[in-house]
């Protein structure tokens, strides 16, 4: 079935990072990603240390790193901050069920960031 595609007439505030796709698909190395990426103090790479920690620990602490949209469209905003003592406070909650390094760990997560029964009767 053909669907209609959505437009929307959208006036940035901020321009995108990405402006052209296609011409930062083609011109992609794995070397120039990884060499934007900040590392760990003493070395390696974390992924959350990368998309949270970093920024939770700058001058964008209190800056939106999640917007969630529930149901009812309401918004909720998680701050850098707030996301990292939120993914802390689960990580030690992992710990404890014995989950340890190396462990994978599989979730599903609901449209809002307090995923509470008010949120699932939506």
């Amino acid at each position: 079935m053909q669907r209609e595609t959505i437009r929307k007439d959208i006036t940035w505030a901020v321009p995108p990072l990405l402006a052209d796709y296609e011409r930062a698909r083609s011109d992609f190395t794995w070397a120039q990603a990884r060499a934007e990426l900040a590392g760990l103090p003493g070395g390696g790479l974390n992924m959350a240390h990368e998309a949270v920690d970093r920024h939770a620990a700058s001058d964008h602490a209190d800056k939106a790193a999640l917007r969630c949209v529930a149901r009812d469209d309401s918004v909720t905003t998680v701050t850098y901050a707030e996301l990292a003592r939120r993914t802390a406070r689960f990580a030690h909650v992992l710990r404890s069920l014995g989950t340890g390094r190396g462990d994978r760990v599989f979730t599903l997560l609901g449209r809002c960031p307090s995923c509470t029964p008010r949120c699932w009767a939506r």
